[in-house]
């Protein structure tokens, strides 16, 4: 099934979500607040990408969120990513989420009505606890209980 995702902000996120929707033959829009880095992604990734910022409902409606499938809002500003989200739901986007960078803020998101919130903090935690439990897993002897003094 084909989509067409919006994605606010161009960092490694952003720029890597749309370069992996891209090779599954979907459709990409970032919206990138530095105009530097918009013109670099413009460059580097065949996508469309606007410079503006993705927090003001009149970028949004030039993106045409209310047509998409999905919305991600993937920058580095917790801030930024609820109003984007909030912003997206408003105006019509078909799913939507939110990264959440700072773990306490996660509830909040979800007060407002994000249902998709991603934790890049709490699944970083996970997938690290998990590879560190797996049979195999590196140890080396003696370095057990120490502590710092």
């Amino acid at each position: 099934m084909f989509m067409r995702v919006i994605i606010a902000g161009g960092g490694d996120m952003g720029k890597g979500y749309a370069e992996a929707l891209l090779r599954e033959g979907h459709d990409a829009v970032i919206i990138e607040k530095d105009e530097r880095r918009a013109e670099a992604l413009a460059e580097a990734v065949d996508a469309l990408v606007m410079h503006g910022d993705a927090t003001e409902k009149g970028i949004l409606r030039d993106a045409d969120t209310g047509s998409c499938d999905a919305f991600a809002a993937l920058t580095g500003d917790d801030k930024a990513n609820l109003l984007a989200a909030l912003a997206a739901i408003e105006l019509g986007a078909g799913k939507v989420a939110a990264r959440v960078n700072d773990p306490k803020n996660e509830e909040a998101f979800r007060k407002e009505g994000v249902k998709l919130v991603i934790n890049t903090t709490a699944m970083a935690i996970s997938f690290l606890s998990k590879a560190f439990a797996q049979p195999g897993a590196q140890r080396k002897p003696g370095r057990g209980g120490r502590k710092y003094v």
